[in-house]
């Protein structure tokens, strides 16, 4: 079962990268901030390392792959529930990133959830009750993620774009940002963190 490829961008699609490892081009199917992240930083002659689920259906064999060791796992807990198959997993991580899910989840935000296609009331629930149940973990995977991968996390404008998937006002999180930024010595090293430091003060 492969679980992580290394190799040359060589394709770009529209749901889907191709991986060129040498000897074998590998199709893989990803969320849309994949996708995004490739077409502005892939360079030509650069490896990159994308991790994988590698999914058996039948005779069929399909690899999902992700940046992030995080966002795989919460992608291979989303799709054991009832009625979610690979592919509503994958639009559920396409419209959501891994932390604005567990702080949709935290806060039991079945409204913003059901704005996904396909996801119901019953199916919103049993997300937020999963995710929920494994929070801490996935907390401690971003953590890591964050400092194999700071490029990703550096920016403020994801954990803006967060607390807006969250419901909040951006006026009010931009002052909160800023009054972080004039008060503590030590200011938080990535996004999981500003995110966290910003709902204490909001």
């Amino acid at each position: 079962m492969i679980s992580k490829l290394k190799g040359k961008i060589s394709r770009i699609g529209v749901q889907s990268i191709f991986i060129d490892t040498g000897n074998i081009e590998y199709e893989i199917f990803t969320p849309l901030n994949v996708i995004e992240y490739f077409q502005k930083n892939s360079k030509k002659n650069s490896s990159y390392e994308i991790f994988i689920y590698h999914h058996f259906q039948g005779e069929e064999q399909k690899l999902f792959g992700f940046l992030q060791f995080s966002q795989r796992e919460l992608f291979r807990t989303i799709i054991t529930l009832k009625g979610i198959g690979p592919s509503l997993g994958l639009s559920i991580l396409s419209h959501l990133n891994t932390m604005q899910l567990i702080q949709i989840c935290e806060n039991h935000d079945i409204k913003t959830l059901t704005k996904i296609p396909r996801i119901g009331k019953t199916t919103a629930e049993e997300i937020i009750f999963e995710v929920n149940r494994k929070k801490k973990l996935f907390l401690r995977l971003l953590e890591h993620d964050s400092k194999i991968y700071p490029e990703i996390y550096s920016d403020l404008e994801e954990v803006l774009q967060g607390m807006k998937y969250l419901g909040y006002n951006e006026k009010k999180v931009l002052e909160v940002i800023d009054k972080i930024k004039k008060n503590r010595k030590k200011l938080p090293q990535n996004t999981s963190e500003w995110i966290r430091e910003v709902l204490k003060e909001i």
